[in-house]
Formats: C-alpha cells, structure tokens, sequence
C-alpha cells in the first residue's frame, strides 16, 4: 500500500474513532447495557477540551467527506477503449490491440528480453509502459530507450493518424542490463 494511502487512513480514523466514542457515550442510554460509561466531561485531562475537539473535528469530517465526495465523482475512469473522430470518420481503439500492436514492435528490438506492456487509457489519452530486461549492449541504454520510445510514440501516430503527442505517452521502466546468470552446477 502506498504511503500516502497509508497515512491519509490513519489520520482519516484518529478523526473518526474520539468523533464515534462521544456518540455512543451521549447515546448509551438507547441500549440497555450491563454497564454505564461515565459522561464525556467528566474524563480526567480531556473532558474539558472534549466540546472544541467535537466541534472542530465535526467540521473537519464535513470539509474532508465534501472533498472526498467531489474527488470521487470527478475521478477520471480507466477505459477499454478510446474514440477518435476526424471528419473522415470515427475510431475506435481497444487497449488489446494497443498492447499487441506495442509487442509487435518491442519484437523488432535485438537488444529487448521478455518485454511485458501495460496500458492505461482515459477519454482521450494513451500511457503505455513498458518493462522489460536488456541485453548487453555496448552503447548508451538511455539513448536507445529514448530512441525506441519515440518510435513507438511515431509508429503509433502514423499507424493511427494521432497528431497531438499529448494523447500518446510511452514510458519504459525497469530495464535492467543484468546478465543471464547460468548455473554453474550441471
């Protein structure tokens, strides 16, 4: 889990659980237990501060449900597939065949081992990652990197007739120029 993940839930239930103690204390009297808690002011050391945190913490939990709730409803959606419309006509781009179309290409590539891509779409956006593992070559592996990631972002456009290079990106991570390591025991 992410660390930003990890965070936002701890801070979001160190709000909630003093904000849902107080109101099963105020609200015990609905439930016939065996037991009473004692009233929220008469807690020694924070009964007295317990009123400005409910009510400042209440508002707090407003702000951040309002915010969390505009967030989810604005959230763009992963799509299968992407339209294009030209006044030739309309397009439409299934992820598949994107994956398929990017591995076609990764498989002119000599110096490429087990190539694995990934795509994301939004409405009218392509990111495609790549990973895969290198062989070992003698020239600069961030300029063929560069140079293959233009290509794919040009064969694309050609193939596609995409003329913004916003709506494509192509990223290739976790390239490694490791050496098969071979058993020594046979």
């Amino acid at each position: 889990m992410n660390i930003y993940k990890k965070v936002f839930i701890l801070i979001s239930i160190l709000l909630l659980i003093p904000l849902l103690f107080t109101n099963v204390i105020q609200n015990q009297y609905l439930a016939n237990l065996s037991f009473k808690l004692i009233q929220m002011e008469n807690y020694p050391f924070v009964g007295s501060y317990i009123p400005f945190y409910l009510f400042w913490g209440s508002i707090l939990v407003i702000i951040f449900l309002i915010i969390l709730f505009c967030f989810i409803l604005l959230y763009p959606r992963n799509k299968t597939e992407v339209y294009f419309s030209k006044s030739k006509g309309s397009l439409s781009i299934k992820k598949n065949a994107v994956e398929q179309f990017v591995s076609t290409i990764l498989t002119q590539e000599p110096w490429l081992k087990n190539p694995k891509v990934s795509v994301t779409m939004k409405k009218k956006k392509i990111k495609i990652f790549i990973s895969c593992n290198c062989s070992n070559i003698n020239s600069n592996l961030v300029d063929k990197t560069s140079e293959l990631s233009h290509r794919i972002r040009q064969e694309f456009s050609t193939f596609l007739g995409i003329d913004d290079p916003k709506q494509v990106s192509v990223e290739i991570k976790q390239v490694s120029n490791k050496k098969a390591s071979n058993p020594r025991v046979i």
